[in-house]
């Protein structure tokens, strides 16, 4: 999807915006631009100018240079009433001046540099001749259509909230720049146009950009929109210039807190003028009256936590913090689901400042803006509180809460079905659009990732019906901004258009805790001082960053600790700890509010059916590959794995629902689907760990249970309910679980760790003759398949040996123990998982699970390097076949210029594979990983290293290579006890004579003390006029035993040169002899060989005879890396 245009961004759209408001200037100078600006009259208004119809609106252009018809002073005038215009205006109109007005100052500025290049007394005489009207009325005059179009249609660009005014100055110079070319080609065919110097357009663009800035900063003074524009990017400098030619407006700005955006309101109503109250129409008061409303609304509604008294649930005005956020622009290259990719980017306060920018800016009624954020961030309060902020003088705002609309319903009904729900169908969109015609109307669809987990697949072009909605406001004038909020998970199950602005919300950092723990504790403080609750202690909550990061996460934790009932947080408790801590208190106080009598062991024993229902929750998540379910799916879970509801009448989806409504850790969402009578809802955790600690709480508890029961029964017996829950998805796809897995297993005693081990060995030495039971049948929460469910069981496994092995590692021989061949089992069991395993779990497991020497372990998170599509190489290590995996690494150097590295992998393996990469690849290379050696590598493997760099030097002759010579030099440099070999760096410096500068090392003459023939050649071929390679050719030259003094040297020395070369090269022995019987019989009418000076071509016509040597390699030509099985590197060089 494609950027719509703004008109506005163009300078015709600028102009005809102005003539509203001062319709005799702009039809003055539309006459003189010959209907070029109000698009009338074009052809009669060049005909009066030249006599001649003129089938082109090149005079348009000349009007701006033609000081007879004072085109620039009527554009000066208009843009010396803008600010006033501007103070005096408000909502869409006052966008729409602020956009015109940046348009206008950029091509004032240049004619203001024309007219300063030429000055005041040629500008003002240049004039059309006759003779240019007759050509230009012929076409005689090139370019002379393509300058106006260009002038006139082009967009200019603008400064946005994600393009600040620093970010957005160089596409305005660029701009300016192509139009400075093409209107100087077009003035040099003019006859009072004398000035055809060389980078003049260079020139013309440098100033204009100056006086650019220098009316920007003028119009920051009075209109906050510029200032606001100019606060964003990394130029420090221009910022606080800008501030500080701001006064007024910027001092507002800085003395507002920073709370409940009330900044961005602030922003909002500044650099108006007084004026009187708007008068209200009926359908904006009801709409603005509920906006108004959520700021008061509670920040949990009553009820939530019954059973702690003296709790104040605080309202959003009063708790709302406001999170700092990263920021991009969608390209090719974003990846915004992934969270990793979002860590690379800096993190920005002031999210007021950003969103005031983003609505004031011309491209906002053309592409929504997309918020991210996990669950619990914050995006839903972010649109509560925006709704409430906008100022009624210029927005109107609708919010509109996904979870409660029909899912399948056009945007334009869902609009009005939100607004049917807050205000009870008084307000209809229709009637709504053209009463506030003159604001800027901004719709807040919150929940995207509602509509897709309620729906999953029907909404994948949701962003093309929010683009359509904003083109159909835009055709009947009535534009709108729109802001759409969704879960960072689920950002790539939609189709994107190109260039949107995204923003996701981080996490709370400890400025945020303590402003959140402030407010709450000010809202409570009778409750606190009165003992009936207890706050927050600042620093658990500081070392509980993993709940206190996000805001509905501290909130609980808050809850959680303003019980005096509840255990003591401590300050350094394992995360498994903490969520059980957490999880058994609620699920207590969930099960008293409905039995506050009960205690003692049967209080203990609701309390573990509680929490046993919401592992089947969190399971029936995991094992559908998501992190919701929906009700019909959540109850027939119910119904197939706890006994309590075999017999249940209740249909499934109530089920799901009525037992969800028990816990406080669900989220729920809600879409409604046209002709189906009920809501459709889902299920999730407030936090994806609460579900991932309930599944590793029981594995842990379900394998000590197993051994216990396996001293009675046999355990192939007894694996009914671990096959049903762990053979759908793999663990190994989530890994925090198993990390907590370790955490619970390290609880245990020595004795209970060692049998519940040699339980889950048992199982994998006979899961493939494990028998079907019918306990567990009705549980199918993903396709019967048999054997795909064995590979997940046995993978799973697998996963949960290590993560409770000590050292997180085991050695096959431990579980198969009585197998003839111990690894025979386990690559067969690792076939079984490449065999049937869909691609994401095969991904999983290899990127988790490696053989490291005889055992098996969770990779290390070391660093995976420059490429893809490694999975050859991962399913060679994880088999144990090292031969194979060395073959591969090799393989994918040579054909797909990249190399797989793990941070403990063999050195030698490591930096032959990329440095094969670097040598071979075709086009631009990737960077080779130089690394030093470790301590206790062998000579013989540096030595290898340091020849196979040495003919990277030799054959880098390409330009892609050149960026990484230096690199390779440093690195032969340092590697110890090796001495560099003296053809290799003369090759180089033949090739490169610019290294004698930046590495002078190179032109050490020790080095080539002893050199040979074959360096006396290169030196003797290298007329670099460089002082230091000047000084070593005359030292080598000087060096060599029987070398010619002159320029001339004879057939036989010719013969003998080429020889040696051939073997510093490794060419065989017989392809030597022939060539220098075919030299010998070629030149036998010679008796010399003359160097022609400083162009000689001696060692490229040397690289085109090693192109044409045969490909094969000779067989007694040795390996340079014997565990690489490949034969001579040069053969592959040449290639």
């Amino acid at each position: 999807m494609s950027r719509a245009r703004t008109p506005l961004l163009t300078y015709r759209g600028a102009l005809r915006l102005l003539g509203r408001y001062d319709s005799p200037a702009i039809e003055k100078l539309d006459q003189a631009a010959g209907g070029a600006i109000l698009g009338a009259g074009v052809l009669a208004g060049a005909a009066a100018l030249t006599g001649n119809p003129v089938p082109s609106l090149a005079l348009a252009l000349w009007t701006w240079v033609d000081q007879k018809n004072e085109t620039t002073k009527l554009l000066r005038g208009l843009v010396a009433k803008l600010p006033i215009r501007i103070r005096s205006s408000s909502g869409y109109s006052r966008t729409q001046l602020i956009a015109a007005a940046h348009t206008t100052i950029v091509v004032d500025a240049f004619f203001t540099a024309l007219r300063d290049h030429t000055g005041p007394s040629k500008y003002a005489s240049l004039e059309l001749t006759e003779d240019d009207k007759k050509r230009l009325a012929t076409g005689g005059i090139v370019d002379a259509d393509s300058v106006t179009r260009f002038l006139y249609s082009s967009e200019i660009p603008a400064p946005s909230a994600g393009t600040g005014f620093e970010e957005n100055t160089p596409l305005v110079e660029s701009w300016l720049f192509n139009l400075a070319e093409r209107s100087l080609k077009f003035f040099s065919g003019l006859s009072a146009w004398q000035d055809k110097k060389p980078g003049l357009a260079g020139r013309l663009t440098a100033v204009a950009i100056e006086r650019y800035r220098e009316a920007y900063t003028n119009l920051s003074r009075d209109v906050p929109e510029f200032l606001i524009w100019s606060t964003f990017g990394e130029h420090a400098a221009t910022r606080k210039l800008i501030r500080e030619e701001s006064g007024e407006v910027s001092n507002l700005l800085q003395s507002i807190a920073h709370e409940a955006l009330l900044r961005f309101e602030k922003v909002l109503e500044a650099g108006r003028s007084p004026s009187e109250p708007r008068k209200r129409s009926t359908s904006r008061s009801i709409v603005l009256a509920a906006n108004s409303g959520l700021l008061r609304e509670r920040i949990l509604p009553p009820g939530t936590a019954e059973g702690v008294t003296g709790i104040t649930f605080p309202s959003v005005e009063e708790i709302y913090v406001e999170p700092r956020y990263k920021y991009c622009r969608l390209d090719d290259d974003s990846q915004i689901a992934d969270e990793g990719w979002w860590e690379k980017r800096e993190a920005y306060a002031d999210i007021s400042m950003f969103l005031a920018a983003h609505v004031t800016a011309p491209a906002a009624t053309c592409l929504p803006l997309l918020v991210l954020g996990h669950p619990g961030a914050g995006k839903s309060l972010l649109t509560k509180v925006m709704a409430a902020r906008l100022p009624e003088s210029g927005y109107t705002a609708v919010r509109v809460p996904l979870r409660r609309i029909r899912a399948d319903r056009p945007l334009f009904e869902q609009v009005q079905e939100a607004l049917d729900l807050v205000t009870h169908r008084r307000v209809q969109w229709a009637e709504l659009a053209e009463e506030s015609r003159d604001t800027v109307r901004v719709v807040l669809l919150d929940g995207l990732d509602e509509l897709l987990q309620a729906s999953p697949g029907a909404h994948r072009s949701f962003f093309k019906e929010v683009s359509e909605f904003q083109r159909i406001e835009e055709s009947q004038e009535l534009p709108v901004v729109m802001v759409v909020t969704s879960r960072t998970i689920v950002a790539d199950q939609v189709e994107l258009p190109a260039d949107m602005p995204v923003v996701k919300l981080e996490q709370f950092e400890r400025p945020q805790i303590l402003q959140w723990l402030r407010a709450w504790n000010g809202v409570n403080a009778n409750g606190i001082a009165s003992g009936s609750m207890n706050a927050l202690d600042v620093t658990i909550a500081l070392n509980q960053r993993e709940l206190s990061s996000q805001p509905l996460l501290l909130l609980m934790l808050a809850v959680y600790a303003a019980d005096p009932r509840s255990e003591p947080l401590m300050t350094h408790l394992s995360t498994a700890a903490l969520y059980r801590q957490l999880l058994t208190s609620f699920a207590t106080r969930e099960v008293l509010k409905s039995q506050p009598t009960l205690g003692g062991k049967p209080l203990e024993e609701a309390v573990r059916e509680h929490l046993w229902s919401l592992t089947i929750a969190a399971f029936a998540m995991f094992n559908r590959g998501r992190q919701y379910v929906p009700d019909y799916q959540l109850g027939s879970d119910f119904v197939a794995l706890d006994d309590t509801y075999i017999e249940s009448e209740i249909r499934e989806a109530d089920l799901g629902r009525r037992v969800a409504a028990q816990f406080f850790f669900i989220h729920s969402a809600e879409a409604r689907i046209a002709g189906q009578a009920d809501v459709v809802r889902s299920y999730e955790f407030l936090h994806a760990t609460f579900g991932e600690y309930l599944i590793a709480q029981q594995i842990v508890t379900m394998f000590a249970g197993l051994e216990q029961q396996g001293r009675r029964r046999a355990i192939l017996d007894i694996d009914e309910l671990p096959f049903a829950l762990l053979s759908c998805q793999a663990l190994v796809g989530r890994m925090s679980i198993l990390q907590l897995v370790g955490q619970l297993a390290n609880e245990q005693s020595d004795d209970d760790s060692r049998r519940t081990i040699d339980a889950i060995d048992e199982l994998i030495r006979t899961y493939r003759r494990r028998r079907n039971f019918d306990s567990y049948s009705r549980y199918r929460p993903t396709p019967s398949d048999r054997v795909l469910a064995l590979a997940f069981y046995s993978l799973n496994l697998v996963s949960i040996r290590i993560a409770m092995s000590i050292g997180m590692r085991f050695r096959p021989e431990e579980v198969w123990s009585t197998a003839p061949d111990a690894w025979e089992e386990w690559q067969a069991t690792v076939k079984l998982w490449s065999s049937v395993l869909d691609a994401g779990s095969w991904n999983a497991a290899t990127s988790a699970l490696e053989r490291r020497r005889d055992s098996i372990r969770f990779m290390q998170r070391g660093r995976l390097l420059s490429g893809r599509n490694f999975e050859h190489i991962i399913y060679a290590r994880l088999l144990g076949d090292h031969n194979l995996e060395e073959q591969l690494r090799l393989g994918v150097a040579l054909t797909r210029k990249s190399y797989y590295y793990v941070s403990d992998d063999d050195w030698e393996t490591a930096i032959s594979s990329s440095v094969y990469s670097y040598l071979l690849s075709r086009g631009s290379p990737v960077a080779p990983l130089l690394v030093a050696p470790p301590e206790r590598t062998s000579y013989a493997s540096i030595r290898r290293i340091g020849i196979l760099i040495e003919r990277a030097l030799k054959l880098a002759d390409r330009p892609a290579h050149r960026k990484f010579l230096g690199i390779l030099v440093d690195f032969l440099f340092s590697l110890p006890d090796i001495k560099p070999d003296p053809f290799a760096l003369a090759s180089l410096l033949l090739q490169h004579p610019e290294m004698a500068r930046t590495h002078p090392r190179i032109l050490e003459p020790e080095i080539y003390r002893n050199a040979n023939w074959s360096v006396w050649l290169l030196f003797a071929a290298n007329r670099s006029s460089d002082p230091g390679i000047a000084k070593l050719r005359a030292t080598v030259l000087a060096s060599v035993r029987g070398a010619p003094t002159g320029d001339v040297i004879s057939i036989r020395d010719a013969e003998t040169i080429l020889q040696q070369i051939l073997r510093s090269v490794q060419i065989p022995a017989n392809l030597i002899d022939k060539r220098a019987t075919s030299t010998r019989h070629e030149t036998q009418d010679l008796e010399s060989v003359h160097f022609n000076g400083p162009d000689s071509r001696w060692h490229p016509s040397l690289q085109m005879d090693l192109s044409r040597r045969p490909s094969t390699p000779p067989s007694n030509t040795s390996s340079i890396h014997g565990q690489h099985g490949l034969e001579s590197s040069d053969s592959c060089d040449a290639s």
